[in-house]
C-alpha cells in the first residue's frame, strides 16, 4: 500500500511562481481578446474563435493565480519543514 499525498507545493517558491504565471497568462489573454476585437471584431468566425481562445486562457490563468495565491499560504504557514524529506 503506497502513501497518497495530497497535491501541494513541491519546491520552495512555486506558489509565487504560479502566481506570476497566471498574471502573464491573464495578461495575454487580454490582449489577445483585445487583437480580436480591433481587428476582427466580434461578428467575424476568425474574431469568435480569437475570443474564445483568449477567454480559455483567462480561465487559465485566474486558475493559476488562484493556486499559486492557495500554495504561497501553505508555504508562508507551514515554513521550510514542508519541504524536508519525510523521516518514514
Amino acid at each position: 500500500m503506497t502513501k497518497k499525498q495530497a497535491p501541494g507545493p513541491r519546491y520552495a517558491g512555486q506558489g509565487h511562481a504560479m502566481q506570476i504565471e497566471g498574471a502573464v497568462a491573464i495578461l495575454i489573454a487580454v490582449v489577445v481578446i483585445g487583437v480580436a476585437l480591433a481587428v476582427f471584431g466580434p461578428q467575424e468566425p476568425n474574431g469568435i474563435v480569437m475570443l474564445a481562445l483568449g477567454a480559455i486562457s483567462g480561465a487559465a490563468g485566474v486558475v493559476r493565480l488562484y493556486r499559486g495565491t492557495t500554495f504561497r499560504s501553505i508555504e508562508e504557514r507551514v515554513g521550510p519543514s514542508l519541504f524536508e524529506p519525510d523521516s518514514d
